[in-house]
């Protein structure tokens, strides 16, 4: 747990001058996939709550800002990448100049995967990353020959497309079966998130299109299943407030 003192510019003399203190302390909360983000303010605000990762804030979802107004807050985020240290930064939109830092925190993988919806956290999962998928980094551009010419020109999109791959996950019981069903659903783009040691971005956004789902064995009890999701890499959903 980290104390700071929370500070605004004066308005009349252009000098910091403090106003208020305030503590917030993030805990790895492993089994859930979660980081608990416990704050205390000196006075009953709604708060913006940023993940600070290789020194870039980006905004918490669900929290920025906080769901309800109050000195003592409780907030999670279901994103944090996992084996990565981070830490947290608060804010108020109407202090400016008004902050508070937690210590850094690592959420532990223990050599677990976590699929993650942006909106029903409550869908999360881990399923088995079965194999490490032949990606694709696909350019969209064209070929054309121009009237009179010899040598064709090209027209390109001028960046290399985020890749895109069929991912293979094993889901050990039916329970795990109708999660991962009810995470493919909607057709949101959903969150995965690997252990540091598969090399893979910390935080990998899918856009999940056809999924195939095939028993381990052909036996009519046969609770696992073997799945294909053919996925294309996509930026994060936006975060609304702030």
């Amino acid at each position: 747990m980290t104390v700071f003192a929370l500070a605004a510019r004066s308005w009349a003399g252009g000098y910091i001058v403090p106003i208020t203190t305030g503590t917030v302390t993030a805990t790895a909360q492993a089994a859930q996939g979660r980081v608990k983000i416990d704050i205390s303010w000196a006075s009953s605000q709604y708060l913006n709550v940023y993940r600070i990762q290789d020194g870039v804030a980006t905004p918490v979802r669900g929290a920025f800002p906080s769901p309800d107004p109050a000195t003592v807050q409780t907030v999670y985020d279901y994103e944090a990448p996992l084996d990565v240290a981070v830490s947290y930064k608060v804010t108020t939109p109407w202090l400016a100049f008004a902050a508070l830092f937690s210590s850094s925190v690592t959420l532990v993988s223990s050599g677990l995967s976590w699929l993650t919806h942006p909106t029903s956290v409550q869908l999360a999962m881990n399923p088995l990353v079965a194999e490490q998928p032949e990606r694709e980094h696909s350019l969209d551009q064209a070929v054309l020959t121009p009237i009179g010419r010899r040598y064709p020109v090209v027209i390109s999109a001028a960046v290399r497309q985020a890749p895109s791959q069929d991912l293979i996950l094993y889901t050990k019981t039916l329970t795990e079966r109708t999660q991962l069903l009810a995470l493919v659903q909607s057709g949101s783009p959903l969150l995965l998130r690997t252990p540091a040691s598969y090399g893979w971005d910390p935080l990998t956004w899918l856009s999940v299109g056809n999924v195939v789902e095939r028993p381990v064995r052909w036996l009519a009890n046969e609770p696992a299943r073997v799945w294909s999701l053919a996925t294309q890499q996509v930026d994060a959903p936006a975060v609304s407030g702030g």
